[in-house]
């Protein structure tokens, strides 16, 4: 067997690497994975040019990334190469955003120098959005798009080597990756997506598999889920949406360009996902689905909550389709009634014409209005999304936006029942709204 540590640093959920490493488990590999400092939001005082992750402005607060504030220092460098000497894994896999792509040159020293044989893997959005850049920052392959499949082949390859001791050259026709090679880069075609996401398994938790490292101090066989009032898990992958700021809608693109089958929207069973819950760990007494949207079919929604409401209990928080919502009110109630306490509603801008022409938006904020307002008389927290420092905005759009404002439900009783949260746009760096208005922010300064 071969063994991988995964290195997640300021992320809140460690979804993705938490279920590739369920996977490796179930392919008889050895993980660990490591987490590096937290995803939380912290207030600051004045608006920040340069900031890492997303700034925001909610309930009276400015918002940055603890990123942002803290970065990760010697003292955690140090912990970090101890980890890596420790577990001695044959690969290190880093799973990031395109808005952690500053820790390329902060984490490729240190486990260049801590496990000098190891295969250094990128993967995640940054990665899939920049390949080049992670390979010129000293990453030795890089995985696009969905990494179950990839990373399963190149841990063979590297299992081989270790057996026989010799280089496995198949290693670099592994699809879904990109390496640089004997000068030049490797760009590897897309493999089909996997339908049944059942056959990656649940999310893997447990002090075991982990180490975490805040402040410089180190947690090991600490999984702080285990610990947190916040359990993370998914429905299923994939967005209908083709948001010009957003990567998750233009990921579809990568598998159609090479002739790859793609599905918008993969779920997982639903059965499935209770039994996942069952066995949750008992702190935490709340669930985050951490979907674009739910998505599942009004029967299986109704399946759903009948079995989430008689098994697990617990509230829970999800986005969730408004117009679908508003076409099938009895979907919406059976999911309060089962445990929903929270959602949010993307609304960005006052404007529809603005938001049809700078963010491929087809809305009709009639529809939003009277979602919201449904939200509002459930008693649901409902974030309210608005976007904001986009230079190419009007007076006459930024009018359009506080009347809007001007007709959504308020309680003084209950002000934060729907809070305003407006968050500065930061596009993914090569999503389409880079091209179609170049002079957008894309990166701190």
């Amino acid at each position: 067997m071969a063994k991988i540590c995964f290195i997640n640093a300021y992320e809140t959920s460690y979804l993705g690497t938490r279920i590739l490493a369920s996977y490796m488990l179930a392919k008889g590999h050895e993980v660990h994975g490591i987490l590096l400092e937290s995803g939380e939001y912290i207030s600051i005082e004045e608006p920040l040019e340069g900031h890492e992750g997303y700034q925001s402005y909610s309930r009276g607060v400015l918002m940055v990334n603890r990123a942002t504030q803290y970065k990760i220092g010697q003292d955690d460098t140090d912990l970090l190469a101890r980890i890596l000497q420790a577990e001695a894994p044959d690969v290190i896999g880093f799973s990031a955003r395109s808005t952690n792509n500053w820790l390329i040159p902060v984490l490729v020293p240190v486990c260049k120098a801590a496990v000098p044989s190891a295969l250094l893997v990128a993967g995640g959005f940054g990665p899939t959005l920049e390949p080049e850049l992670y390979l010129d920052g000293g990453f030795h392959c890089v995985i696009r798009g969905d990494g179950e499949e990839a990373l399963a082949g190149l841990m063979d390859c590297v299992e081989e080597e270790k057996r026989t001791r010799r280089p496995n050259e198949q290693k670099y026709s592994v699809c879904n990756t990109v390496w640089f090679y004997r000068g030049g880069y490797i760009k590897n075609t897309m493999s089909p997506q996997e339908k049944n996401l059942s056959k990656y398994g649940e999310p893997l938790h447990g002090h075991r598999h982990f180490s975490f490292i805040k402040n410089g101090v180190m947690y090991r066989y600490y999984d702080p889920e285990v610990n947190g009032g916040i359990y993370f898990t998914y429905f299923g992958r994939g967005c209908i949406g083709h948001c010009t700021y957003c990567s998750g809608g233009q990921w579809s693109s990568l598998y159609k360009d090479d002739g790859a089958k793609v599905y918008k929207r993969r779920n997982r069973d639903v059965n499935e996902v209770v039994e996942e819950l069952k066995k949750m760990p008992e702190k935490p007494q709340h669930i985050w689905f951490v979907d674009e949207y739910f998505g599942l079919s009004r029967e299986k929604t109704l399946e759903f909550c009948k079995l989430y409401k008689k098994h697990i209990g617990k509230t829970f928080f999800c986005y969730i389709n408004y117009d679908y919502m508003l076409e099938h009110e009895d979907v919406f109630y059976s999911l309060v009634d089962a445990g929903l306490v929270g959602t949010g509603v993307g609304f960005q801008t006052g404007s529809e014409k603005f938001a049809r022409e700078q963010y491929h938006r087809q809305l009709k904020n009639s529809h939003l209005l009277e979602f919201a307002k449904l939200c509002f008389e459930t008693n649901l927290f409902t974030g309210i999304h608005l976007i904001g420092g986009n230079c190419y905005e009007t007076e006459e759009v930024f009018q359009d936006t506080v009347d809007l404002i001007r007709k959504l439900p308020f309680s003084i009783e209950d002000p934060w029942r729907m809070p305003l949260e407006n968050i500065r746009l930061r596009p993914h760096p090569k999503t389409p709204i880079t091209f179609l208005s170049p002079k957008v922010v894309t990166r701190a300064i």
